[in-house]
């Protein structure tokens, strides 16, 4: 889903919950973001976000769930993006499941070798 296919409140609304989440206030941005993706289930965007903000309090569950979503979302995008595979195999070497990790860094390698 573009993002120009949402409503300027949910769009507003992932945004201030981004900035939340980035400012260290990540257990507040999670319930905007539950929302942006309950009401848009196909926006990439709000599902990487949600995972990071889960991610951030230490959800590990509920983070690997949204991170999976948006990568299953991702190849969908107008412009591939590489950072949800670097970002998910970070996750998964934290948690030290080596091997997936090293196969998202590879997507993440194939989508942009820069």
């Amino acid at each position: 889903m573009a993002a120009d296919s949402l409503e300027r409140y949910d769009y507003s609304r992932l945004f201030k919950a981004r900035e939340l989440r980035r400012r260290g206030s990540p257990k507040e941005a999670i319930e905007p973001l539950q929302q942006v993706v309950e009401q848009h289930s196909a926006f990439y965007l709000g599902w990487f976000n949600l995972a990071l903000a889960l991610d951030a309090i230490g959800d590990s569950g509920a983070a690997a769930d949204a991170y999976q979503r948006a990568m299953q979302l991702e190849p969908d995008q107008a412009e591939r993006d590489a950072s949800i595979y670097n970002t998910y195999g970070h996750f998964l070497c934290r948690n030290q499941q080596h091997q997936e990790a090293l196969a998202l860094f590879d997507r993440a390698l194939a989508i942009n070798p820069a």
